[in-house]
């Protein structure tokens, strides 16, 4: 994929967050077949707080295409716990 033009990539199709996780696990980190890859590791604890974390969005992004319904919602969502951060670029 590292000639690809459009850089299009496609992720882990599964059916919970859990089974992504899975999936990355077991893709994640250096391939010795591929000259691209970087050594690096997928950490990632489901009971870790999640005080402290914040959301990073682009305002103007969120206003129009092609942001939908779905991702102003969930932005509403996120927004009302507080953890958001907009940025004015």
């Amino acid at each position: 994929m590292t000639l690809c033009w459009s850089l299009d990539k496609l992720g882990p199709m599964t059916r919970s967050v859990e089974d992504t996780l899975l999936v990355l696990e077991a893709i994640s980190g250096p391939d010795r077949g591929d000259v691209a890859s970087v050594p690096s590791r997928l950490e990632f604890d489901a009971a870790a707080p999640i005080a402290g974390l914040r959301v990073g969005y682009f305002l103007a992004w969120m206003r129009k295409n092609p942001a939908t319904d779905v991702d102003r919602a969930t932005l509403d969502t996120v927004t009302k716990t507080r953890w958001c951060h907009a940025s004015s670029l």
